[in-house]
């Protein structure tokens, strides 16, 4: 396929604009746009995440569980080296992550049978109106179950 090139009023071709090529006028090395700058390493230490982080997680601020139960976390300056008990810490880790496990585990069911219960309303509609208008009456049945 040939590119059509346009003649100019004074017999130069000027190219076809239309092309979605890039010319070589923008890679200009003399150009005075700026150029992107490079990051600069940053050391671990210095890392302004990390401190935000380290200062979130060692603020006494107690959180409250799902079970109503407030969990109040030590701050780092509270520590003391003789106080660290790394089986006890080792045995909190590996009961949150069962409880995480369960948790995430009752998450999936709950949404499995929300979706199974929709799609029985649904069929049950579904046998004397139409797809849209089965939609809207499940929709309208679950919002009844919510507050506004």
């Amino acid at each position: 396929m040939e590119l059509e090139e346009e003649m100019d009023v004074d017999g130069e071709e000027e190219p076809d604009t239309s092309s979605k090529k890039r010319s070589n006028e923008d890679t200009d090395v003399n150009s005075s746009t700026p150029k992107k700058k490079a990051k600069k390493p940053v050391r671990r230490e210095d890392s302004p995440i990390l401190k935000k982080l380290i200062k979130e997680l060692s603020a006494l601020i107690p959180q409250q569980t799902s079970s109503g139960g407030t969990i109040s976390l030590q701050t780092f300056s509270d520590m003391n080296i003789d106080s660290v008990n790394f089986c006890e810490l080792n045995d909190r880790i590996i009961k949150a992550k069962d409880d995480n496990k369960r948790t995430t585990l009752k998450l999936i069911h709950s949404y499995y049978y929300f979706g199974k219960g929709y799609r029985l309303w649904f069929d049950h509609y579904k046998k004397t109106y139409s797809d849209d208008t089965s939609n809207s009456l499940v929709n309208d049945k679950i919002r009844k179950y919510f507050p506004d």
